[in-house]
């Protein structure tokens, strides 16, 4: 009995530290406001696929960008990966526009926005 209370405490001490440190360790377009943006887009099933597989391209495509440019010591580091990721995000636009409805896409920019700011915080 005693053993187990012991586990109770320990856990009931360490759980917000862990939940914290679960929050803080998601990747910056995984957070609640980018979600909650990805949501808002109001997406059919047949669209989910399509959306996943931009998204999964554009931030495949800037971390692969950011990882080079750092490896080869790039003197104006900020602005080429401002610059890239503007690049890599009209890339997905287009691609974006052609699997978005009308009135998908004013919250599909506002998801844009939301998703930028995020990886510029990084």
């Amino acid at each position: 009995m005693r053993y187990l209370l012991t586990c109770l405490v320990v856990l009931v001490a360490v759980l917000p530290a862990m939940i914290i440190a679960a929050e803080q360790s998601r990747p910056a377009w995984m957070t609640d406001e980018v979600t909650a943006a990805a949501l808002a887009i109001g997406l059919g099933p047949e669209q989910l696929q399509p959306f996943g597989t931009c998204v999964s391209e554009f931030l495949a495509e800037y971390g692969e960008a950011v990882r080079r440019l750092i490896r080869h010591n790039d003197p104006d580091l900020q602005f080429h990966i401002d610059r890239k990721r503007k690049s890599l995000a009209r890339d997905m636009d287009a691609a974006m526009m052609e699997i978005l409805n009308e009135e998908q896409r004013v919250p599909y920019q506002d998801y844009r926005r939301v998703l930028l700011a995020a990886l510029s915080n990084i």
